[in-house]
């Protein structure tokens, strides 16, 4: 089964991502802990094998619940199928999951090779071999009926899930102990831990643990 990624992110500051992470900074993370926080909108389609991603693009950049020109930017990224089963509990998160771009109005990465590493081209993260970033796919729980909201869909009866895509980039090498962190400042288990991620009404999953590597040029995972 296919799968497409339609990826949006606002063209201006995100407030909320912004608030985020002055409040991890203020009362969570040690001074300078915290690199960046980053927030972007994915909507997650699959059983779309067969169909053109072209009228993909268009049908998602349509639809104004997703996407307004003005305030938005996008991408529309091929992605291994499986992760609404997974967020159904009934498989791991797939890995490597993004896999090429293949539509987007971003100018930064229009000029860019299509096949680079399609996580890598979205986040634009800053080379530096001391940090390490970490991506948390988070939906809702009650999003449970996979089915597509009204619209001229190229293909109606495919599969849908919306998700928040957080990335957090903190100081250190270490993947693991990168990822460890990670979940304790994203997920909420009590008043003094966590604040991106309510486990009773959110599911979530570290899809890749990526580190940035001088001069590569890509994010890598372990």
């Amino acid at each position: 089964m296919s799968a497409y990624a339609f990826l949006v992110r606002g063209r201006g500051s995100d407030l909320v991502a912004m608030t985020a992470a002055q409040a991890l900074r203020s009362h969570f993370t040690r001074e300078g802990e915290l690199v960046s926080l980053q927030r972007d909108e994915v909507h997650l389609l699959e059983g779309v094998e067969g169909s053109d991603p072209g009228e993909w693009t268009d049908a998602c950049t349509a639809h104004a619940h997703w996407f307004n020109p003005n305030k938005h930017r996008f991408a529309l990224v091929e992605a291994a199928s499986g992760g609404i089963q997974a967020a159904r509990r009934a498989s791991p998160w797939p890995s490597p999951w993004l896999e090429m771009r293949l539509h987007t109005d971003r100018p930064d990465i229009l000029s860019t090779d299509h096949r680079r590493d399609a996580l890598t081209e979205w986040l634009g993260l800053e080379e530096n071999p001391e940090t390490t970033a970490v991506c948390l796919a988070v939906w809702e729980h009650h999003r449970d009926d996979g089915g597509l909201p009204a619209g001229p869909w190229p293909r109606p009866q495919a599969q849908y899930l919306p998700l928040v895509l957080w990335t957090l980039v903190l100081r250190g090498r270490d993947v693991t102990a990168a990822m460890a962190r990670a979940e304790e400042l994203a997920i909420t288990r009590h008043r003094r831990q966590g604040l991106l991620v309510h486990p009773h009404m959110q599911g979530w999953a570290v899809f890749t643990p990526p580190q940035r590597v001088s001069g590569a040029g890509r994010i890598q995972s372990p």
